[in-house]
């Protein structure tokens, strides 16, 4: 098994055009108006240690494999919940070999170290693989006229 290093995309903003890339190639689908240049302005906003907004970043040896973000807002139709676990990705090849958990976990502890005591994500598609690492359903909602869900972990001190 290959060791996973997580970074902060601060340090490596070489990665952010491949990043965007890959984000815009996932979800341009389900978000209208959102161009590639708006994903990779977006990232290149979140280069920030210690903060949020902020994205972590996952490398197995020197290859970047996947990425998470904490973000003040992700949704702008529920302004309500914050701050949120977004942008979750795992290059295809790599998907079920544990890295998105271990980002998911990563970025709860980074949540946590940073003071929130509750993050919120929104899906189309994976509701029950949050589910089974511990996140429950907030509600059944549409965004910009996809169904989704929005969902909730408590971040109390370990």
């Amino acid at each position: 098994m290959t060791v996973l290093r997580f970074a902060s995309l601060a340090d490596h903003p070489e990665a952010v055009p491949l990043l965007a890339a890959w984000h815009h190639a996932e979800w341009a689908p389900i978000i209208r108006d959102w161009p590639l240049a708006l994903a990779e302005a977006e990232l290149a906003a979140q280069q920030r240690r210690g903060t949020i907004p902020s994205t972590l970043i996952a490398f197995e040896q020197e290859r970047l494999v996947g990425s998470a973000s904490l973000l003040d807002e992700d949704m702008p139709d529920f302004p309500a919940f914050t701050p949120w676990l977004a942008s979750v990705f795992v290059v295809p090849d790599r998907r079920g070999a544990g890295i998105g958990t271990a980002l998911v976990h990563q970025a709860l502890a980074d949540a946590r170290g940073l003071g929130a005591a509750r993050l919120y994500l929104y899906t189309t598609e994976a509701e029950g693989w949050y589910a089974a690492r511990g996140w429950r359903v907030v509600e059944r909602r549409a965004a910009r006229g996809t169904p989704g869900v929005i969902m909730s972990y408590d971040l109390a001190p370990e």
